[in-house]
């Protein structure tokens, strides 16, 4: 033969794929509820958030979960004895403008999966899915770390209602209210993406954080600030809002303040405090398939999923 199928690698049966060894659950529901009521604790779940209706810009993040899940479960996988098990539940319901309906569906699951998951990965979606999955956790557990890599504060105080840009500071609100403890860390802020009242916010409500162009210059600088800040007695959160990464690397977002964090940068400082802290869950927001370079900014995405997952 003088024609070889240059596609044949993807058929080789010695090729796994991730999706080979994720358990993905047709009927997440009855599922949950079965390791429920049978008390059975699992390593890691997998769920989609396709909500997009408090951002700011241009509506989209609302497709990422499908996108960014059907490019990790196309990688191929370098080792097979796992030791964790990964179930991919599929997507919470969403309603798109119905804000109650949604935050009380993600609550719902997110009560469910802190009863059975030691690790919980959510992908949205915009920045406001992050607080009805914090305010279940603190009901839960009462003390928790909050790593978040983002370039903006999100402390904005919006009368019109939620936002992305307010789900920080309505998190922290509901904290105080219900005398629970939040210890946030905040990596990656840029200066011009700020005003300066929510840097006064920021030191009104004890939050720690450093700008992007320290870690840049300094990248070893992130992990001492959260061996320094973080509380080694709570549960840790992480959460990555996708304009915090270098739009060199990563422009599918609406809000890109170009130079910043590499994903590499990213990945090593999430790989440390996995290793060295409880982190209970991640979520990963902002991205936005229908704006920027998407074969690039998805391939850099699935990488930090990836290597969060195997690595």
């Amino acid at each position: 033969m003088y024609i070889e199928n240059e596609l044949k690698f993807l058929r080789d049966p010695k090729n796994s794929k991730i999706k080979d060894i994720i358990n993905i659950i047709k009927e997440a529901d009855i599922y949950l509820d079965s390791l429920e009521k049978e008390n059975r604790s699992k390593d890691i779940s997998i769920i989609g958030i396709g909500w997009d209706s408090n951002t700011a810009g241009k509506p989209g993040a609302r497709f990422t979960p499908k996108y960014l899940i059907n490019k990790l479960f196309e990688l191929s996988l370098h080792n097979l004895n796992l030791s964790k098990t990964i179930d991919f539940l599929g997507f919470i319901k969403v309603i798109i403008s119905n804000k109650d309906y949604t935050f009380t569906n993600i609550k719902y699951i997110t009560e469910k999966l802190l009863n059975i998951y030691k690790t919980n990965i959510f992908i949205g979606g915009d920045h406001s899915i992050t607080n009805p999955i914090l305010e279940t956790i603190l009901k839960k557990y009462s003390n928790l770390n909050l790593i978040v890599f983002d370039s903006h504060f999100d402390l904005r105080e919006i009368e019109e209602g939620v936002s992305g840009g307010t789900y920080l500071i309505d998190t922290i609100k509901y904290s105080i209210k219900n005398n629970f403890n939040l210890n946030v860390i905040i990596l990656g802020i840029k200066e011009s993406a700020n005003p300066y009242y929510l840097f006064e916010n920021a030191k009104k409500y004890n939050v720690n954080f450093l700008k992007s162009f320290d870690i840049i210059n300094n990248p070893n600088l992130a992990i001492e600030f959260i061996n320094k800040y973080i509380n080694k007695n709570y549960l840790t959160y992480i959460s990555i809002d996708i304009d915090s990464i270098d739009s060199t690397f990563i422009d599918c977002v609406n809000s890109s303040y170009g130079v910043n964090l590499k994903p590499i940068d990213i990945i090593n400082i999430i790989n440390y405090t996995k290793k060295n802290y409880n982190v209970i869950g991640i979520d990963i927001v902002e991205f936005n398939p229908l704006v920027g370079n998407l074969d690039k900014s998805l391939n850099n995405l699935t990488e930090i999923l990836y290597y969060f997952l195997f690595v």
